[in-house]
């Protein structure tokens, strides 16, 4: 589910670990090509709180259609 249905049910809910992928990092951040995604990435970040990024070296110095968070946001 993506959107803001996904968001919603989210708000609810507590992680203690969050564990994602990306389309795209730089020194500005984490980036994503699917708007909807982003949004609810957002809040599963919000909801974690451990959040651990899983990529591979093709995700260094891309950038995608939409940012999604600051490298701070990442542990």
């Amino acid at each position: 589910a993506l959107g803001e249905l996904s968001v919603e049910s989210l708000r609810k809910i507590h992680a203690g670990r969050l564990v994602m992928s990306t389309g795209g990092i730089t020194e500005d951040g984490l980036f994503n090509s699917n708007a909807l995604l982003v949004e609810t990435e957002r809040q599963m970040i919000r909801a974690a709180e451990r959040v651990t990024l899983v990529a591979d070296s093709s995700k260094f110095g891309q950038r995608a259609l939409s940012h999604l968070c600051p490298l701070d946001d990442v542990d």
